[in-house]
């Protein structure tokens, strides 16, 4: 199931090569809610550098998905995007946002079994 949330990004992480076949990207964003919230997403290897045709300050849109795995009696969530998309205001009238989305590759569950969280 996919989830949706929208804020201005605050952090843009480093690439991460974690292994030979697996790299991974995080980043932040606050939420602009009356208790704005700060969410840490990820991207994972080939959709790495979609996080490039942003910056911090930006806001955006984003769907992701919620992964979550034990390790050593612990669990761990992520929040992993799939699909981010810029929302531009088309003037200074008060007219709706646009949003324009980079398509996020979907990458199989089955390749991180192995992974340590």
């Amino acid at each position: 199931m996919d989830y949706l949330a929208q804020g201005k990004i605050v952090k843009i992480g480093s690439t991460e090569q974690v292994t030979e076949k697996f790299k991974k990207r995080e980043f932040a964003i606050e939420t602009n809610e009356q208790y704005p919230q700060k969410l840490k997403f990820d991207l994972i290897n080939n959709n790495v550098d979609y996080l490039d045709e942003f910056n911090i300050g930006d806001d955006i849109k984003i769907s992701f998905t919620i992964r979550g795995n034990e390790y050593k009696d612990k669990i761990y969530i992520n929040l992993t995007a799939i699909a981010i998309g810029l929302i531009e205001d088309e003037s200074t009238q008060a007219k709706p946002k646009k949003v324009q989305a980079t398509k996020v590759e979907i990458i199989d569950n089955d390749d991180f079994d192995d992974l340590p969280f």
